[in-house]
């Protein structure tokens, strides 16, 4: 999937974030604040580091589905 320009990758990582974090979209109303991108950046950002390891589609969705 292609991701809009205003949608960037961290460019560092600290300590208690993973590489594959997202900056966070800071929207000006209610309605864009749950739109899809920003929602799913949050809840991307906040996935522990030993699910984004996993390569195969299948095995991830079946980890989140136990993780969350």
């Amino acid at each position: 999937m292609e991701l809009p320009v205003y949608v960037e990758r961290k460019k560092r990582q600290l300590r208690h974030n993973h590489l594959d974090k997202f900056i966070e979209l800071q929207p000006n109303t209610e309605a864009y604040r749950n739109s899809f991108y920003c929602k799913t950046i949050r809840d991307w950002n906040l996935l522990p580091n030993h699910l984004l390891e996993i390569d195969n589609s299948r095995s991830f969705k079946e980890a989140i589905s136990r993780d969350i």
